[in-house]
This record gives structure tokens, sequence and C-alpha cells, in this order.
């Protein structure tokens, strides 16, 4: 009687070491387009944030406050309304309060943008508008 011989010959070992490395090199062909995925959507969180602190700001500032500010931009301090929150690489941010009041109505729009230019040199920007009703004027 003959006994079986347990293990595996050189060729599927073989086979075995290549199916391994096309998975490899297929997955090390993946990574760069992902980091550049997720430095891309990590841009994109931090500008919502700040834009959203920002925003958080005016919208617990009084009506007064804002129309004073619409009325003298120069005396808004976006960096106090940022707080900590970090912002993406190389980032702009703007702020602009438009008095919109009607003839019996006071309405303020409130616009808040940050923009960055990515690692492929393109530019983009995140942009939050919200409107302030005061009340009817009689």
């Amino acid at each position: 009687m003959k006994k079986k011989k347990r293990g595996f010959t050189l060729v599927e070992i073989l086979v075995a070491i290549v199916l391994i490395g096309v998975g490899m090199i297929a997955l090390v062909g993946v990574l760069p387009t992902a980091l550049r995925q997720i430095r891309k959507v990590d841009s994109y969180i931090r500008a919502r944030m700040g834009a959203q602190k920002i925003m958080e700001y005016f919208n617990s500032a009084s009506y007064y406050q804002l129309y004073m500010w619409a009325l003298n931009p120069d005396t808004l301090d976006l960096d106090e309304a940022l707080g900590d929150t970090p912002l993406p690489r190389g980032s702009e941010k703007s702020a602009t309060i438009t008095d919109i009041s009607g003839g019996n109505y006071d309405l303020l729009k409130i616009t808040v943008e940050i923009t960055w230019t990515d690692n492929m040199l393109r530019n983009n920007s995140y942009k939050l508008v919200n409107y302030r009703y005061r009340g009817m004027r009689y």
C-alpha cells in the first residue's frame, strides 16, 4: 500500500504567489486615488464645519448686531467666529450681510463662503446662505 503524500506542489505554490502578487499590484494601483479622495473629502468637511461655525455665530447675534455688521462689514471678525475650527489648507473665508428689507418688513441675507484650492489646483467652495427676519414694520 502506498502512502498519500500531503502538502503542496511547487506549481501550486507558484500559482498562489502569482495570484497574491496580482492582487497586491491592483491594491497599490488604487491606493493613490483613494488617498486623493480622502484628502478631498477632508477639505470639504473642514470647509463645511467652518462655514457652519461662522453661521452659528451669526445666528446667535441679535438682529441689531447683524444690521450693524451689514452697515460696517470691517468690524466683523471671522476668526473670532471660527474659534479653533480648522479650515482646509490655503482657504479663504468671507461673509456678507445684506439688508434686503422691503416696504413693511425687515430682512437680512447672510452669506458665508469658504474657498480653497485642492492639490490638483482646482478651485472649490462651500457656501451657506441664511435669512434673518425681524418682523413687520407698521
